[in-house]
């Protein structure tokens, strides 16, 4: 080959051969770096519009659950003053002295000083701003302020609204402005009969700047049912129509009879158009706001809360710097980038772990709660036969110790269950309708024991007015009243304990307010333990737990229980003086005659306790399915009580081969049980045996949670008992097989 410069120039120089690989090496990386960089930018931009888009959807989410709440509660405040005012008027529309003021053949003069003083007395004991009765043609015949210069007597009220409702028979409501005081109100009426005929009527005023106080806590205001706001913490917004106002369709008469004027101008509020809906402009302000309304319960007024959002300026301004640091770095941004990628997979790994770990929370509750419950049934089972034997005082006392022991620990598993369901929201509330009084009455009954050996007193007092029957919730009624008691006992070293009963009703609400109080002449508590003492794993003195015993959450359990039937719960107390635990709770009053039971009483527990021979009364073939060794001794054993021979099996494979070659009335089935659990065994029951050869099938279970029932009645079940199971409950359990015909509904399941 020929020799040429450039090959020459190669063999004298070897490095130039190697120039084209090395650019190439480099312009590759260089290339990858340009594009890595592009990608990062825009991988930032993106990051930045996200953060943008959470963090201000995070903060209106946020405002507009806090608006509501507190729209919700000004709401309920404004209902209870208006409710408070329309009851005086309905209150004093049925006294026999307003009745005379319109009854001719009473003979009262209009006007009188008597009716006069009468009105202003009311005005001042029920503390309203005006009383005043109307006659049948709208004019004032007496008033609260007739001895002042703007006095309602003689003035014509007849093209009110409140009137012309209380004329149709009707309870009205109106914002207007006064005809003599020329101040804004509030007036509601209550139509008054004579002889079973429209007389007139009374009027309450309310002046609306008593209602100052909800509109300057938070940034709000109130409009009527026309849509005008009447009243607002920035003034300059009153007597302006909203958007949705129906003020139009009132004549102007009408208009200038309430608010003294014709023509409102509009508030300007309407949607934002920014890129989150929810958001509203208001006025000539470039910054959106949040807005929550809320209707005041039986009433035509609203409230409106507003919130300007000027945080989404600085969370756009932080989204821009974030993006112009991230976007500026070569190197550096590749490292911030594999950072947030890393990030990101811990933030996804994070929230799996989380669900995870609330998914094993609710496995570890239910499998603790059988696990533990299981041999407490054998321990309080037998523990409880035990002592029903003959005992000298040294073993009987040793046998109550197991069992108070047990009873302590089955305690302490149902608080930490039944918090668990309240904390994730899983608590669901029965609708019965039950005896208060019974209720209250047993669980005195339940208590007297333990105060008699510690020789304490114990009273209980009904006031006046308690309804005899009440709807709601009588299993969780009664379990804070047990934790009320059981807490004073403990606490209670001498004196006396006392429950004292009223109720709040009225005739014309079907919801009666029952107040209960427990009172004690126990250790008392400081106003400092008194703040903490309803949270949860709290006790009034860290010492408490060492000396009574507990963990702490009977008290927030009670709480939350009363908070989710609609009540309160508080308490006032002294140290060494005692303590007052106050209980409110509204339930509703049932029809007559729709009572059912809601306590067992002591005769009933005493009767099923003694059905020694109940088996020649309710012969029934039983068949027993239960894994555990103990438990099946002792069920058996509880039946043999009861006068009963039953077979006993181990798994639900083994059922369905007893009722091959047996015809069993009732099955008590265990649900946890190997081989086959009894609602697969219940399911292959109900699907492969014909009608005339279904049995009874009681679960039996140590899970408590609500969901377990279900699944049990789901898979054919017809009853369900708890671990550690009484023979009291077991015998009523058993009892229901005579009316199954009547009561059962059979459950065909596919395979």
């Amino acid at each position: 080959m020929p020799s040429t410069p450039a090959r020459n120039l190669r063999n004298a120089c070897p490095f130039v051969n190697r120039i084209p690989v090395f650019l190439g090496a480099h312009s590759r990386i260089l290339l990858g770096t340009v594009l890595l960089a592009i990608v990062w930018v825009l991988v930032s931009g993106w990051a930045a519009m996200r953060q943008y888009s959470e963090r201000s959807r995070s903060l209106i989410t946020r405002n507009s659950g806090e608006l509501s709440v507190q729209a919700y509660e000004s709401a309920m405040d404004i209902a209870s003053d208006l409710s408070r005012l329309r009851g005086i008027a309905a209150f004093l529309s049925e006294s026999q002295t307003v009745k005379n003021m319109l009854d001719p053949s009473a003979q009262v003069p209009p006007g009188s000083d008597a009716s006069n003083h009468f009105l202003a007395g009311a005005a001042f004991s029920l503390g309203t701003d005006a009383l005043y009765v109307l006659d049948a043609q709208g004019v004032c015949i007496a008033s609260s302020n007739a001895n002042l210069p703007d006095s309602f007597v003689g003035g014509d009220f007849s093209r009110r609204e409140y009137f012309l409702k209380a004329a149709q028979g009707l309870h009205g409501e109106q914002y207007a402005i006064g005809k003599r005081t020329r101040t804004p109100g509030l007036f509601f009426s209550s139509p008054v009969t004579v002889n079973g005929q429209f007389a007139g009527a009374v009027a309450a005023k309310m002046e609306v700047g008593n209602l100052i106080q909800w509109v300057n806590k938070i940034p709000s205001f109130i409009s009527d049912g026309h849509g005008i706001v009447i009243l607002a913490r920035d003034r300059k917004l009153e007597m302006r129509r909203l958007p949705d106002a129906t003020i139009d369709q009132l004549p102007e008469t009408g208009r200038t009879e309430s608010y003294g004027q014709t023509d409102f101008a509009p508030l300007a509020v309407k949607a934002w158009g920014g890129p989150f809906p929810g958001l509203f402009s208001m006025g000539e302000s470039r910054v959106p706001f949040a807005v929550s309304t809320q209707a005041v319960p039986n009433s035509t007024l609203s409230i409106w809360v507003v919130a300007q959002m000027v945080e989404l300026a600085t969370i756009r301004s932080d989204c821009q710097i974030f993006f112009l640091l991230c976007g500026a770095g070569g190197s550096l941004l590749i490292f911030l980038a594999g950072g947030l990628l890393i990030y990101g997979r811990k933030l996804v790994l994070a929230r799996a772990e989380a669900l995870q770990a609330s998914v094993a929370k609710g496995q570890f509750l239910a499998t603790m709660s059988h696990e533990i419950r299981t041999p407490l049934n054998g321990v309080i089972g037998f523990s409880s036969l035990l002592m029903e034997t003959r005992l000298n005082a040294e073993q009987r006392d040793f046998v109550g110790t197991i069992i108070k022991s047990g009873e302590s620990l089955l305690t302490l598993v149902n608080d930490i269950l039944n918090f668990s369901k309240i904390e994730s929201g899983k608590m669901e509330l029965e609708d019965v309708d039950f005896s208060p009084r019974e209720v209250i009455g047993y669980c005195m009954e339940i208590i007297r024991p333990d105060a008699e050996r510690k020789r304490l007193g114990t009273r209980l007092e009904f006031l006046p007015g308690c309804p005899e029957q009440a709807r709601g919730d009588v299993n969780r009624f009664r379990q804070v009243l047990n934790n009320l008691l059981g807490n004073a006992v403990k606490f209670t070293p001498a004196g006396e304990i006392a429950v004292v009963a009223s109720c709040l009703a009225s005739d014309a609400s079907p919801v009666a307010t029952w107040v209960i109080e427990v009172r004690d002449t126990g250790v008392g508590i400081t106003p400092e333990q008194q703040k903490i003492i309803f949270d949860p794993f709290t006790q009034a003195d860290p010492s408490t737990t060492r000396k009574f015993g507990g963990t702490g959450l009977g008290l927030a359990i009670s709480r939350r229980l009363v908070e989710l039937m609609g009540g309160t719960i508080g308490v006032s107390s002294e140290p060494g003086q005692g303590s007052v635990f106050t209980l409110r709770l509204p339930m509703r009053i049932p029809e007559e005659n729709s009572l059912l039971p809601s306590a067992p009483s002591l005769a009933e527990s005493v009767t099923v306790r003694k059905l020694a021979k109940m088996a020649e009364t309710h012969p029934l073939n039983i068949l027993l399915a239960e894994d555990h060794s103990t438990n099946t001794k002792l069920f058996l054993f509880l039946l043999q009580r009861l006068g009963y021979h039953a077979d006993s099996v181990d798994d639900g494979k083994a059922v369905l081969e007893a009722m091959q070659s047996n015809s069993y009335d009732v099955i008590l089935m265990d649900i946890q049980m190997p081989v086959m659990d009894g609602c697969e065994a219940a399911r292959e029951l109900r699907s492969t045996f014909p009608e005339d050869r279904q049995p009874w099938i009681i679960a039996l279970t140590a899970n408590v949670l609500e969901i377990e029932k279900e699944r049990c009645f789901e898979a054919g079940m017809d009853d369900f008992l708890t671990k550690p199971l009484q023979q009291d409950a077991l015998a009523a359990a058993l009892k229901k097989f005579r009316h199954r015909k009547a009561r059962r509904k059979m459950h065909a399941l596919p395979l």
